[in-house]
């Protein structure tokens, strides 16, 4: 899920869009959902202020995995991007090294909640 320049940061009408499609995404669970929208406004304090592209949320079924799918997803996102940074946020540490391979540059890194696991922001340059 791609947010252009300026679809950022969130309303709260659009989050709530954002809200359903993450409960379809996340059914096996649901409860992570309020979690994700919670951390997701402090991570709104991690945004470059240049106008940006936001890649939300990208994924690949776990059975899919390791064919490559995702890095297609992501380097058609960087082309549509089009000389504009691009910038993302993750709570998994093997794909900092992941994102790296794309040319994304760790510019955070922050543990948003108690108890939460620790989240990486990273941006690509043009």
């Amino acid at each position: 899920m791609w947010l252009a320049p300026g679809a950022h940061p969130i309303t709260l009408r659009r989050e709530a869009r954002l809200l359903r499609r993450w409960a379809v995404l996340a059914r096996r669970h649901p409860r992570a959902v309020p979690r994700l929208l919670r951390a997701s406004s402090a991570l709104d304090a991690l945004h470059p202020a240049e106008p940006h592209w936001f890649l939300s949320l990208l994924g690949t079924e776990p059975a899919l995995q390791g064919r490559g799918l995702g890095g297609a997803l992501l380097e058609r996102g960087l082309e549509r991007a089009r000389g504009v940074p691009v910038h993302l946020d993750t709570d998994t540490e093997r794909n900092v090294a992941w994102y790296r391979r794309f040319g994304f540059e760790v510019t955070a890194e922050v543990q948003v909640m108690h108890g939460a696991p620790q989240s990486w922001a990273v941006l690509a340059r043009p």
